[in-house]
Order: structure tokens, then C-alpha cells, then sequence
């Protein structure tokens, strides 16, 4: 009986130990069935949360339009699809390797649709404009290049017809129009240097020919900054100066000779806006300047008798004003007792004085006689001595070359108590010095 007791024991250990078994398989695959679940709901919550999932979706999105329109030859609108997308996509070379073949492919269709230069400005321009770094592709910056080359060599020789036809204006704006597009060029900017050189020289040729040298100076003057270094430039500009300087002080002389100081300072004066500050012009205008006339009045004589200056405006028997003058009116029988003269030191600088002799408004009518007379340094210059009530206004021009003490005496019908007769006067006394 213990015997199968024990047989019949057996089987349910067994199939206890067979059913923690299957209960811990089961709650193992339970658990990893939790964690798995845990797991995905983590991972889940983070890609639909994650912001860079609505970047490449979109990107993706603006992606497949410029596909769309890369393929159906729109390059323009796929190029500005592929600017729109944003470089944080996690696949951007792909967008990145689309514009290269579009660009490409625009490329192809610009030197199919176009002839001449402007195959290559297009090109040019096209370039600069969508693709700011050559280094994208290698095929691009070669065709890039090439461009320029063959624009340059076509400008070139446009260029250098028109310097055939002496259009020397037009050949340079049409090497400078292609500066403009190209930037920095060395072969160009040394044709337009060229080109202006030859147009300033010929145009020198032919002011020089027709004498008109303050026009070549000034087209010269307007452009010297680009040429200073150039010696056939700095030698026709310098050549110009001399003959314009020459004519000028030949052409002063000739109007100082014919009208006086005021025309050829003039001339002198308008040459020296051609060339300012020119020390030769500027030493002719000094002499020139010197021959304007001094009033005597405005002088300090360096002995002052019994003569009245005369500051204010006077009327002459005739009805003339002046401005200035010098009046003595001391009978000539009182000069032992009263100085009637004034001494200036004149330092012998002039040449010429000269004076108008009139008789004041005051005067008119009225009894006796007046005189004055003129010395240079002692010697008797000048004189008159028959001034009356009726004389009328008279000119004077006395030679004063060499004169130092210049000294003048008048006399009048009055005395130093009782002044209501004749007085002598002279009014705009200038003194004159001749070049």
C-alpha cells in the first residue's frame, strides 16, 4: 500500500511543479509584455511629440514639389523650393544635391536660349545670383568661368573697334559695363586705363592744335588722380600749363598796353581758375594788383598843416559829388604864420598821380582866387594858380617816379577866422603805379 501510496503521489508533484512552470512563463511574458508596452508608449510620446518630425515632414514636402518642378523644367520655381527648406532636415544633402542639378540644368537652358554676349551676362548674372559658393560643384564654377572668359575676350575686341573709330567714350563704357557685372578684373581695368589715356592725349592733340588750353588743362585736371604716375599724361599736362601760362601773361600784357591794370588782372584773374594758386600767375596778379590806384586820403601824411580832408560827399559847382579829396582854404599872405601842406613819404613806389580840380558848391559865386601846387621831394611838380569862382572841373596827371616826399600846398580866399570864400580843392587824388 506505501508502495502505491507513493506511485500515486508522484504524478502530482509533478504536475504541480509543471503548473508554477507555465505560471511563471506566463507572468514573464506578461512583464515583458508590460515593459514592452511601456517602452513603445515612451517612444511613441516622443516621436509624435518631437518637433524635428514636423521639419522633415514639411521639408519633405517642399522637397517633393521641387522634384516636381525640377522635372517638369520649372527651375526657377524648383530652385525657390529648395531655398525654402529648412537646413535642420535631417535629409538636407538631398535638397542640397537637387539645387546643383538644377542649377545645372538652367545653365543648359540659358546657352541654349541666348546668343552672343548676352549668352554669357546671363550666365554671369545667373550665377551670381543663386549660387553664392562655386565651391558646390566643380562643373559649375567651370562653366561659371568660362563665361567670363569669353565675355571678357568679346568686350575686348568691342572695345577695340571702337578705339579704331576714335570712339574712345563708347569703348570705355563698354568695358566698364562689363566691370559692372564681372567685379574686379585686372585685364579690364588695365584697357580702361588704357583707353583713357588714349582719349585724354588725343583730345590734348587737338586743343593744343586749336590753342584752347585751358580746356585741355581741365579735362586733364578732371582725370589727373587716375594718371599722376603716368609720365606721357603728367608731360601733355605739364606742356599745356607752360602754353597756357605763356599766352596768358602775353595776352595781360597786351590789354595793360591797351585798357590798363583792370583788364589785364582780369585776364590774369580768370587764368588762375584754370590754374589756382600757380605761383607765376599768381606773382603777375601781385604786380598787376600793385597798379590798382591809392587814394591819397587814405594815407597818413607824416606832416599835417592847415588842409582839410574831405570824408563825406561834396557837390562841385556843377552839381558832381565826390567822395573824397583835400580842400585848403588859407590866403596864401598867411603861409608865414599857418602851414597850408601836407607831406606824405610815398617810398618813390608810383609813378602817376592823379586829381580832378573843382570848385565846391559853396564857392559859386564868390570873389578872389585859389591855387595849389605839387612838389616831389622838394622840386616843384605841379602848379595852378588861376582857380576862380567860374573855373569848371579839370583833370591833373603829374609824373611822381621816384618821389618820396610827396608834398601839396593849397591855398584859398579865406583866413583860419572867417571861412565863406573861395577854397582850393582837389578831389579823388589816386596815386598810380605803372608795372
Amino acid at each position: 500500500s506505501d508502495a502505491l501510496n507513493q506511485q500515486s503521489e508522484e504524478p502530482k508533484g509533478k504536475r504541480g511543479i509543471k503548473i508554477t512552470r507555465k505560471m511563471c512563463i506566463l507572468g514573464g511574458v506578461a512583464l515583458v509584455a508590460v515593459i514592452g508596452i511601456a517602452v513603445l508608449a515612451r517612444f511613441g510620446y516622443a516621436y509624435w511629440t518631437d518637433p524635428q518630425r514636423d521639419v522633415d515632414r514639411k521639408a519633405a514636402g517642399e522637397y517633393a514639389t521641387a522634384v516636381d518642378y525640377y522635372e517638369s523644367g520649372e527651375y526657377d520655381l524648383a530652385l525657390e523650393k529648395t531655398e525654402a527648406i529648412d537646413t535642420t532636415w535631417t535629409r538636407y544633402q538631398k535638397a542640397e544635391k537637387l539645387r546643383v542639378d538644377i542649377i545645372k540644368a538652367r545653365l543648359d537652358e540659358i546657352r541654349s536660349s541666348y546668343e552672343g554676349d548676352q549668352k554669357y551676362t546671363e550666365v554671369i548674372s545667373y550665377v551670381k545670383r543663386k549660387v553664392p559658393n562655386l565651391d558646390i560643384d566643380a562643373e559649375i564654377r567651370e562653366q561659371y568661368e568660362q563665361a567670363i572668359e569669353e565675355y571678357k575676350a568679346s568686350v575686348l575686341k568691342k572695345a577695340d573697334e571702337l578705339e579704331d573709330a576714335e570712339d574712345y567714350s563708347g569703348a570705355v563704357r563698354e568695358v566698364e559695363t562689363a566691370l559692372q557685372l564681372i567685379g574686379s578684373d585686372a585685364k579690364l581695368e588695365e584697357r580702361v586705363h588704357q583707353l583713357g589715356k588714349t582719349e585724354i592725349l588725343k583730345a590734348v592733340e587737338t586743343y593744343e592744335a586749336s590753342k584752347e588750353y585751358d580746356t585741355a588743362i581741365e579735362l586733364i585736371s578732371d582725370r589727373i588722380g587716375d594718371y599722376e604716375t603716368d609720365s606721357e599724361v603728367v608731360l601733355a599736362y605739364n606742356r599745356c600749363k607752360d602754353a597756357f601760362r605763356d599766352s596768358v601773361i602775353q595776352e595781360a600784357e597786351a590789354a595793360y598796353e591797351s585798357s590798363g591794370y583792370e583788364s589785364a588782372l582780369s585776364i590774369v584773374n580768370n587764368a588762375l581758375t584754370v590754374l589756382p594758386g600757380d605761383p607765376q600767375l599768381t606773382s603777375e596778379k601781385d604786380i598787376y594788383t600793385a597798379c590798382i590806384p591809392v587814394d591819397l586820403t587814405t594815407l597818413t601824411p607824416y606832416f599835417e598843416g592847415y588842409i582839410t580832408v574831405l570824408t563825406g560827399e561834396v557837390t562841385d559847382t556843377l552839381g558832381n559829388t565826390y567822395h573824397s579829396g583835400l580842400k585848403g582854404y588859407m590866403y596864401e599872405s598867411d603861409a608865414s604864420k599857418f602851414e597850408c601842406y601836407n607831406i606824405w613819404d610815398i617810398g618813390g613806389e608810383y609813378n602817376t598821380l592823379t586829381a580832378t580840380g573843382v570848385v565846391l558848391e559853396d564857392g559859386k559865386g564868390a570873389r578872389g582866387t585859389a591855387l595849389f601846387r605839387i612838389y616831389g621831394d622838394g622840386v616843384l611838380l605841379y602848379e595852378k594858380t588861376d582857380i576862380d569862382s567860374k573855373t569848371k572841373p579839370y583833370e591833373i596827371e603829374v609824373d611822381i617816379t621816384g618821389v618820396t616826399d610827396l608834398k601839396i600846398e593849397m591855398y584859398g580866399h579865406g583866413t583860419n577866422y572867417f571861412i565863406n570864400t573861395l577854397s582850393s580843392v582837389l578831389v579823388d587824388v589816386m596815386l598810380q603805379k605803372e608795372k
